[in-house]
């Protein structure tokens, strides 16, 4: 299944066959520091290649306080937000690598698109990917996707890609993607979505 965003479709693609697997998610704190201090190195391309943790499991008494402070319903589903929490370590290591093309300070979080394919339990682990794709122009700078990918015993679950913007030396003339104007997330569900109460 593949949802629409800025007018454009996107699907998440199957994951590059260079997998790099880690064996548990990076600390936030220490991955967002070796990345403020990084230099970019080598030719302006993505590197190619994929992150992977397997066998994530979902705390419970931090799911329960997600619940709580969002105001979504008190048992044991997992809201449809939070595999792209439990994944943002990896997008931060991607982010951070050397070889990354864009710096990790000043860029701008400017849209999120979600599809969830079922509704997932807290007492399943997770395997979770992360990849890097469509650099491109932007009007203000230039623009890059993450995509995240949730597994469940073999079975995709969930699909995630944030779409990041690095300002500064913009093309004027290059097609303006309208996930600057984006104010919102975007969902699409397989399945009737869970109650969100406000």
């Amino acid at each position: 299944m593949s949802c629409a965003c800025a007018g454009r479709a996107c699907s998440v693609p199957d994951m590059p066959v260079q997998t790099r697997r880690l064996e548990s998610l990076p600390s936030l704190g220490v991955t967002m520091l070796r990345g403020a201090v990084r230099r970019r190195r080598g030719p302006v391309a993505l590197p190619e290649q994929a992150l992977r943790v397997d066998d994530v499991a979902v705390d419970r008494e931090r799911l329960a306080r997600y619940q709580r402070q969002c105001g979504f319903p008190m048992n044991d589903l997992l809201p449809q937000t939070l595999p792209h929490l439990l994944g943002f370590p990896l997008h931060v290591t991607l982010l951070a690598d050397p070889a990354f093309p864009l710096p990790v300070l000043g860029l701008v979080h400017v849209t999120n698109t979600i599809t969830a394919h079922r509704a997932l339990g807290a007492d399943k682990t997770l395997d979770i990917s992360v990849r890097a794709a469509h650099l491109r122009a932007h009007p203000k700078g230039r623009v890059v996707d993450i995509e995240t990918t949730v597994v469940v015993a073999g079975e995709r679950v969930w699909e995630g890609v944030s779409t990041y913007l690095a300002r500064g030396g913009g093309e004027p003339r290059a097609r303006r993607e309208l996930s600057l104007h984006c104010t919102k997330a975007q969902f699409s569900f397989d399945f009737p979505p869970l109650a969100w109460r406000k």
